[in-house]
């Protein structure tokens, strides 16, 4: 990138909103991709038990699951792809333009913003 770009972009909010987005959209991703796991390791125990406390003798399905739920995995895949795209998108704009990772970024430009709201306070109050 040119230094004029990374300059205009430094300057504007631009780049920190794309890192916000981005960064927001990786952690949807990855809830998304991880609730179908944590959602089987979750009630196929607990339904193990029911079926076991009902019938009073081992059920014949396994607490694990079966090779339904191992299609049910696969097809979180996609899911973890893009939230890694995301945050390799999110950590590459920011290294070109802060030199920075993003979430130091955010926090840098969190400050600046608020010292340029306290400033253009104090003027006004002057």
């Amino acid at each position: 990138m040119k230094t004029l770009l990374r300059k205009v972009l430094a300057d504007s909010y631009v780049a920190p909103i794309a890192f916000a987005i981005l960064i927001a959209r990786a952690i949807v991703e990855i809830v998304a991709a991880l609730a179908t796991p944590i959602r089987l390791m979750t009630v196929n125990p607990i339904l193990f038990v029911i079926i076991w406390v009902s019938e009073r003798e081992l059920p014949s399905t396994s607490i694990l699951g079966d090779r339904a739920d191992l299609f049910l995995l696969i097809d979180s895949i996609p899911n973890l792809c893009r939230a890694l795209a995301f945050a390799v998108a999110a950590w590459v704009l920011s290294r070109l333009i802060y030199g920075r990772g993003p979430v130091q970024s955010l926090r840098y430009v969190g400050t600046q913003f608020s010292r340029r709201m306290n400033a253009s306070s104090n003027e006004g109050g002057a």
